[in-house]
């Protein structure tokens, strides 16, 4: 790909031990990775591996070349998580440019058809590397992007978790959906699957409290977990820690000193990030800036603003088009601008990573020195306890979660009793059931997406089975079936509850007609599967019911004219 050689990273020989460093190429991972994935096919004690590496490093290659290996090889397929559809369009396209052609992604701007034809192009060769987000892996048994009973089978042997961080410290305020990887691997591990795990980060603090390594390799299940603990410390980053001494209202100084700053950055047109804690303290100092604010010259970004709006913030940020920008900690991860000069917290990041974090957008231009810059006093800490009690779970509020679904199940199953039903053991909760338990209204489904999460892992550590199994409704919300024309109106009218038409035959025909198929020709529906499930099989769990609605097993009495799309 146009290079001499391999990059050399510097990690440590062994943490335990010292700081002792050791210069290991990209090359001796990618053969690790390679040896580990032969291991498991092999059934020879594989182990899976965690690697920290900085972005220039190209982690992304140190995974690519090995899943093009495996699939030239033995045909195995490699699945990568990614957070972001940014990320996963900008590493395909790179492999584009590579005329690498076998890889592709599926996500929720993807039509029907299109996720369908992709599925296909894997089931037949066409497809060696797919790109996930962590909701739709999760929303399918893997044999759905693997298997078709009556033609292919492809082998799953290197499962990719990109952004490997968000398992432990960010999950609390951005991407949950990442902790429901752990028990998903743990299942399909179970049922025979023989893979390696392929944890990659650019942040993960190495034991004590904040210790982000370990609680990975647990929350993912990997096996004896080969380390490559990179040595995170930068030389080309200049630290300025100075007194903040204020005489008078605190929180009136301390805007007045960030906005003294940022002006002084704007005058010199130095490209600057400025975090703040709170997105209120950007729009204040937003009004305090307006004289510099009409040169454009400064601009925000936090996690509220519109999606294009970020996206051009990005790219006028890039150009040079704008110099400081004012921003929460959304503006870090996955921003790929390289000469940045400055970057300024108007508080203390909120724990060791997210610091890394900001102060690693700094000079990634080969030969660039970046300055981390603050004026601090004690107060400052302040912005830190509160972000902290903001976002963190207090153990009252578990015993409240808990008692209240041990309520519910006695009320439904007290019910169940009379009318001489079932005892069930799977049920649904309403958000609104739990609402008098948090102040924070606005984030009441994150928070308890997290305590259910914490309390099913809790109780498993302690039990050794699974007491509690917690799942958010969104992972398995919404399916999408194709109705034979001749049976359509017989289904509609018992199910019309739970459907909603979504395509029309025409809008169904594929562009490439090699995939053309008979239910191509049919109307596709979108089913509210849960509320079937809730209404009309209680009896069964959820996983058995969703098990038979791809096996087409579940509608079977409308004689197969019932097909699952994905």
């Amino acid at each position: 790909w146009w290079y001499d050689d391999f990059r050399k990273i510097n990690f440590y020989k062994n943490p335990d031990i010292s700081k002792e460093k050791i210069q290991i190429s990209q090359w001796s991972l990618i053969e690790d990775i390679v040896i580990q994935v032969e291991n498991a096919k092999l059934k020879n004690n594989s182990s899976d591996i965690f690697i920290t590496a900085p972005t220039w490093a190209w982690k992304s290659v140190i995974f690519q070349i090995p899943a093009l290996y495996l699939a030239r090889e033995y045909r195995y397929v490699t699945i990568v998580i990614s957070p972001l559809i940014a990320l996963m369009n900008d590493q395909i396209q790179a492999l584009h440019k590579k005329w690498v052609y076998n890889v592709d992604f599926i996500n929720s701007d993807k039509s029907v058809i299109e996720r369908e034809e992709i599925i296909n192009k894997i089931k037949s060769w066409g497809i060696d590397i797919l790109y996930l987000s962590p909701e739709l892996l999760l929303s399918y048994d893997i044999s759905h992007f693997l298997w078709d009973k009556e033609n292919w089978w492809r082998e799953l042997w290197l499962l990719v978790i990109d952004e490997a961080h968000l398992v432990t410290t960010w999950w609390r305020d951005f991407r949950v959906d990442y902790w429901y990887l752990w028990n998903y691997i743990r299942k399909v591990r179970k049922y025979n699957y023989n893979f390696s795990v392929l944890a990659l980060t650019a942040t993960a603090v190495y034991w004590w409290e904040d210790d982000m390594v370990f609680e990975t390799f647990w929350s993912l299940n990997m096996l004896n977990p080969h380390q490559y603990i990179w040595n995170v410390r930068r030389e080309d980053i200049d630290f300025k820690f100075r007194p903040f001494i204020f005489d008078g209202n605190y929180n009136i100084e301390r805007m007045n000193q960030t906005s003294r700053v940022i002006s002084k950055y704007a005058a010199f047109w130095i490209k600057t990030i400025v975090y703040f804690p709170y997105t209120s303290q950007i729009r204040e100092m937003q009004s305090m800036l307006s004289n510099i604010w009409k040169s454009w010259k400064v601009w925000t970004y936090f996690w509220e603003m519109p999606k294009e709006l970020k996206r051009k913030t990005q790219e006028d940020f890039l150009k040079w088009d704008i110099n400081i920008i004012l921003a929460t900690k959304a503006f870090g991860m996955w921003i790929d601008i390289n000469d940045i000069k400055v970057v300024y917290h108007h508080a203390p990041s909120w724990s060791i990573p997210d610091y890394v974090q900001e102060i690693w957008r700094l000079a990634r231009k080969e030969g660039m020195i970046g300055v981390a810059e603050i004026d601090y006093c004690q107060k400052d800490l302040n912005y830190s306890k509160a972000l902290h009690w903001l976002s963190s779970v207090k153990q009252y509020e578990c015993k409240l979660v808990l008692e209240k679904i041990n309520q519910i199940y006695t009320i439904k199953n007290n019910y169940r009793k009379k009318n001489w039903l079932k005892q069930q053991q799977n049920f649904l909760v309403s958000i609104e059931d739990f609402a008098y338990i948090f102040s924070d209204l606005n984030k009441i489904d994150n928070k308890l997406k997290n305590i259910f999460l914490l309390l099913e892992k809790d109780l498993l550590k302690k039990y050794k089975f699974n007491v509690l199994l917690a799942r958010p409704k969104q992972l398995f919300t919404t399916v999408f079936i194709s109705i034979e024309n001749w049976k359509e109106s017989n289904f509609i009218k018992e199910y019309w509850k739970f459907i909603n038409q979504v395509s029309t035959i025409e809008n169904n025909k594929r562009k490439d007609t090699r995939w053309l198929e008979i239910r191509d020709i049919w109307n596709i529906y979108k089913l509210e599967l849960w509320k079937i499930w809730e209404e009309k099989f209680l009896d069964k769990s959820f996983p058995i019911l969703k098990k038979e609605f791809y096996e087409n097993t579940l509608f079977e009495w409308y004689e197969w004219s019932i097909t699952p799309r994905y």
